[in-house]
C-alpha cells in the first residue's frame, strides 16, 4: 500500500466531519435540539407540578409538537439550489435527518419516564412523533421549511378538542384515525393512520426536498 493511501483516510476522514458539521450548523440543528429539551423539560416541570395522569398525557402531546415544530426551520438549507446538487446525497441526508425528528421527539418522553415522572404512554409518543414528523415534512414539501411547523402545531394542539366535541363517548374506527393523535396507544386505526403519514411524508421529503 502506498504511503498517499494512508494520508487520504485522514484528510477524507476530516473532510466528512466537516462536511457534516458545516451541514447541521446550515441545518440549525443545534438551535432546534436546545428548543426541545428546554421546552421538554419545562413541560416535563408542569406535569410534576400537576401530578396527574391525564396532565402528563397533555404534556407528552406537547412535547411531541414542540419538537417536531422546533426543527422544522431545519427542513432546508439556506441554499435550496444546493440542497439540489450532486455535491452530496441528499436523498440520504433528508431522509436521516428526517428520521432523527422523529428520534428526538421520541427520546425526548423517554427521557421522562427514565426522570421517574412520565409524559404519557410511550406507544402514544412513538406513534405521535411518527406521524407528526410526517405532518411536518408534509409540509415542508408543499407549503416550505419555514412553514412545515403549522401542521404539527395546529393539529396536535387541535385534536383533543376535536376528539371531544365529535366522539365524547367511544369513536367509530374512521373518528380515532381523523383524531389519530389523541387516541390511546391500543387505537390500531390510530397507529396506522400515523404511519401512513410518516412513510408518506418522508418518503414525498425525502425524493422531492423542501419547497423553494
Amino acid at each position: 500500500m502506498s504511503p498517499g493511501t494512508h494520508r487520504a483516510r485522514p484528510r477524507g476522514a476530516r473532510s466528512v466531519a466537516r462536511a457534516v458539521v458545516l451541514l447541521a450548523r446550515d441545518r440549525r440543528v443545534v438551535g432546534s435540539v436546545l428548543v426541545a429539551w428546554v421546552g421538554g423539560g419545562a413541560l416535563w416541570c408542569v406535569a410534576a407540578v400537576m401530578d396527574s395522569a391525564g396532565a402528563a398525557r397533555a404534556c407528552g402531546q406537547l412535547v411531541v409538537a414542540l419538537a417536531v415544530a422546533a426543527a422544522g426551520h431545519g427542513l432546508a438549507g439556506s441554499d435550496l439550489d444546493l440542497d439540489r446538487a450532486g455535491a452530496l446525497p441528499w436523498r440520504s441526508v433528508r431522509a436521516l435527518h428526517a428520521a432523527s425528528i422523529v428520534a428526538l421527539a421520541f427520546c425526548l418522553v423517554l427521557a421522562s419516564h427514565v426522570g421517574g415522572q412520565g409524559l404519557g404512554p410511550l406507544a402514544e409518543a412513538g406513534r405521535n412523533a411518527v406521524g407528526s414528523g410526517g405532518v411536518l415534512t408534509i409540509g415542508a414539501v408543499t407549503l416550505g421549511a419555514n412553514r412545515a411547523w403549522i401542521g404539527p402545531v395546529v393539529w396536535l394542539g387541535s385534536a383533543p378538542r376535536i376528539a371531544y366535541e365529535l366522539f365524547p363517548v367511544s369513536p367509530p374506527w374512521w373518528g380515532q384515525a381523523l383524531t389519530w393523535s389523541a387516541q390511546p396507544g391500543g387505537s390500531t386505526a390510530a397507529l396506522l393512520t400515523a404511519v401512513a403519514l410518516g412513510v408518506t411524508g418522508v418518503v414525498a421529503y425525502t425524493v422531492r426536498g423542501p419547497r423553494q
